[in-house]
């Protein structure tokens, strides 16, 4: 997860780098590899199913299923999360994770490994979705620094299907209805872009970005056309974040709007200052940057937004930033939304909006992460350190941050429906997703293990 991270700021330094340099050579061309044969597909995916990222590809972090009512933990895998990249489900409720020490893609059910992908040879690969024919899509990495990546497609047996060669990709791709693979990468000779893939590997389109021009993750919206948010780069070709509407047909881009104009600092690489998109199943769009919550109608023209607080900042006139990690859509039409402050403590929130951008309530915990939510409407979130106030508490920059170990099921009106406390070694922070039979998965610690080797936890009613 931290490694991803890093790599992936590494590489926005190193692209604005080589645009103020010459010297650059001839474009690689980007080799086409035979497709084999695909192996028959397994079931097909369901509403139910945290299929891709945000559980599906509108991002609504919204299960089908309900949730736990009495929860205990019922077993562990040693595994990661990763910024932009949720455990993902097939409908047999098999698990595709980042497994072991390595980090290597896997697959597995009630705690049992069916396959993995040996990391030495296959390098670093992230799951990014399970197709409605029951393939699974990733981004492979060949092993060393100076390697290239991949869209790939996997049978469900773990049998590499396909593969399209790029330079670098950029966040996690989307995979619609029809096969169809969307994905900003560094594709050889045409610096950054932003792709369209057939369900076999073929390219179907392709539009050219600038080097600040990033799209992390991508939503599909109900009319089936493509939602991005842009962030503001270092090479300020935008005026800010900027979220914007692509006819996935013909590529034509069809809108494109500035959610803000403000920025924290010029030496800033903001590659997340403006979260992926999420869209309602009424077209709406909500994105979340550094200063609010933003609400766009179909065609582009803005609703509403929401601004927590407002503050004055050192170098700059406007709001004090906050940062919100992707929000979640409830059933009911709420929004969900992280906040966090940037205070002596280091605090967040989740706070509740309705779909007319009013503050509904406002609860106050050293939360962590984005919210899910099941079909019933409760809100899960997590209550572990935060790993930049670890950071700062360790530079004795704020008070010493202990993890709470606290799973929250919060009902939609605000009020708590229980909280879990699990034992104390286990140093539970993070709800990551919500399996086929509402499980919770949430990240932690290997109480027995090298204590930065992370596990995920399966939380769910007794079996």
């Amino acid at each position: 997860m931290r490694s991803r991270l890093s790599l992936a700021l590494a590489v926005i330094a190193l692209v604005v780098a080589l645009s103020t340099c010459g010297g650059e050579g001839p474009p690689k061309p980007v080799p086409q590899p035979p497709k084999p044969t695909p192996t028959p597909p397994s079931p097909t995916v369901t509403q139910g199913d945290w299929y891709t990222y945000r559980h599906d590809t509108r991002r609504t972090a919204c299960s089908g299923v309900v949730g736990p009512q009495n929860p205990q933990i019922l077993f562990s895998v040693p595994g990661w999360g990763a910024a932009l990249f949720d455990p993902i489900f097939a409908s047999d409720n098999t698990a595709y994770v980042l497994y072991g020490e390595d980090a290597s893609l896997g697959a597995v059910r009630n705690g049992e490994p069916l396959w993995i992908l040996e990391r030495e040879e296959a390098g670093e690969h992230l799951p990014v979705g399970v197709t409605t024919d029951g393939y699974l899509v990733a981004i492979g990495q060949e092993p060393g620094w100076d390697s290239t990546e991949a869209v790939q497609c996997y049978s469900a047996d773990g049998q590499l299907l396909w593969e399209f060669p790029v330079e670098y990709v950029f966040g996690c791709p989307t995979v619609d209805d029809n096969g169809s693979i969307y994905f900003c990468g560094d594709v050889a000779g045409d610096d950054f872009a932003f792709l369209a893939l057939t369900a076999s590997g073929d390219e179907r389109w392709r539009i050219p970005l600038g080097s600040s021009d990033l799209m992390p993750v991508q939503a599909i919206a109900p009319d089936g056309d493509i939602v991005a948010t842009l962030p503001f780069g270092m090479t300020f070709e935008h005026e800010g974040p900027t979220v914007m509407k692509i006819d996935t047909a013909t590529s034509e881009i069809l809108w494109e709007q500035v959610v803000s104009t403000y920025y924290s600092s010029p030496l800033m690489v903001a590659a997340w200052d403006a979260s992926p998109p999420v869209v309602a199943q009424d077209g709406t769009i909500y994105v979340v940057d550094l200063y609010g919550v933003y609400a766009y109608a179909p065609d582009g023209s803005e609703l509403w937004t929401y601004s927590p607080f407002v503050g004055d900042r050192p170098w700059e006139e406007g709001p004090t930033p906050w940062e919100g990690w992707p929000p979640a859509l409830g059933p009911e039409g709420n929004i969900y939304v992280t906040l966090m402050e940037e205070t002596e403590t280091y605090a967040t929130a989740l706070i509740a909006l309705n779909s007319s951008g009013e503050l509904l309530w406002r609860r106050d915990e050293h939360f962590e992460g984005a919210p899910i939510v099941d079909a019933a409407g409760t809100v899960y979130m997590g209550s572990g350190y935060m790993e930049m106030g670890y950071i700062l508490a360790s530079m004795s920059q704020v008070d010493s941050m202990q993890p709470r170990n606290i799973i929250f099921a919060i009902n939609a009106d605000g009020s708590t429906k229980w909280e879990f406390s699990a034992p104390e070694e286990l140093e539970v922070e993070q709800v990551w997703c919500m399996d086929n039979e509402g499980n919770l998965v949430v990240s932690g610690r290997d109480p027995d293990g090298d204590p930065w080797e992370e596990r995920l936890y399966w939380v769910g009613d007794a079996r």
